[in-house]
């Protein structure tokens, strides 16, 4: 499903809950001037369900998916659906919502806290179980815990999460973080200008956090040498480059393979195998070494999975760009 894709590879979900409509218009539009690509307006937000449908067109041209929270009845289910929802979410598990939300095309994530009512609603057919109100029961740690016996929910955290624990909440196997009072509470001067600038923390929070996360391996025959964003961002400007200058299409910058691959020790006369998503090729080492760029954002946001990413691999020889996307491994197989 596109909509759950979506929100997977946005990962930070900002949720609006305001006394003032208009103020929640505002709200919604300076955290995606921010940067943020998904967003939740709680049902129980005087006009959430015209705002939802006012915003709609304006989100799905923007690329942003926008859900509705606070979801109680078949008949709010009903509503969010018709406003233009993507997702809805509720802060507890009733299987005739779920149910509900799976028959119109939604993406449904109710709220669960014991390990009963997660594998109530993960059986039920839930996409992501929201833990709330998850700072009330010990945070990251419980995350943690219940992730032991229940690994294979996808969990969305929410209720009072702190930009400084999107890193912890993520190590602890989080799918999805709902940012609340991180995002609107206390707000000085115009609330969208305030919101942006929050916003923009927000995600380099979450950057921080992902730098760890290894995207790809190279190796030369001994041990792997993992590859992260850490060690792409470490490369000298020298190796970064507008990839529009490349070839045509290609949009971002990369940054070149060879001082990755000299330092994995890959030979220049080796025959090297690249792995991608669902795909792999043997290319000359010599050919990456010259030609290889590795791509892992656009417009300064992760690639998703679902655009290639998380890391994509272009060959800008004097042919056309050759693009192998969810590049996860690089390895010499002969030579």
């Amino acid at each position: 499903m596109e909509s759950r894709d979506r929100l997977r590879a946005a990962t930070l979900v900002a949720v609006i809950r305001d006394s003032d409509p208009v103020r929640a218009a505002k709200l919604v539009e300076g955290l995606i001037e921010g940067g943020l690509r998904a967003l939740e307006v709680t049902a129980n937000t005087p006009g959430a369900f015209e705002l939802v449908e006012r915003l709609g067109p304006w989100t799905e041209r923007a690329g942003i998916t926008l859900g509705m929270g606070t979801i109680r009845t078949v008949e709010e289910v009903e509503r969010a659906q018709k406003a233009g929802a993507s997702f809805v979410v509720s802060p507890h598990t009733d299987e005739r919502l779920i149910e509900a939300a799976k028959a119109r095309g939604l993406v449904s994530i109710p709220g669960a806290m014991t390990p009963t009512e997660v594998i109530r609603a993960h059986e039920a057919g839930a996409d992501f179980v929201k833990l709330f109100p998850i700072s009330a029961v010990g945070g990251p740690r419980f995350l943690k815990w219940l992730r032991g016996p229940l690994p294979d929910v996808p969990y969305w955290v929410s209720g009072d999460v702190a930009l400084d624990e999107i890193e912890a909440y993520l190590a602890a196997g989080a799918t999805l973080i709902g940012l609340t009072s991180a995002l609107t509470a206390a707000l000085e001067g115009e609330p969208a200008a305030a919101v942006r600038g929050r916003a923009s923390l927000a995600l380099e929070a979450l950057s921080r956090a992902k730098e760890g996360r290894i995207l790809c391996s190279l190796s030369a025959g001994g041990r792997p040498i993992p590859i992260g964003l850490k060690e792409l961002r470490r490369l000298p400007g020298s190796e970064h480059t507008p990839l529009e200058s490349l070839g045509v299409g290609l949009r971002g910058h990369g940054v070149r393979a060879r001082l990755l691959l000299r330092s994995a020790a890959i030979p220049t006369g080796a025959t090297v195998r690249v792995v991608g998503r669902g795909q792999h090729r043997n290319f000359p080492a010599q050919r990456l070494y010259d030609e290889a760029f590795l791509q892992f954002a656009v417009d300064g946001r992760p690639i998703a999975d679902e655009d290639g990413g998380p890391l994509r691999l272009h060959l800008v020889g004097g042919g056309p760009v050759e693009t192998i996307n969810g590049l996860s491994q690089i390895e010499v197989v002969s030579g």
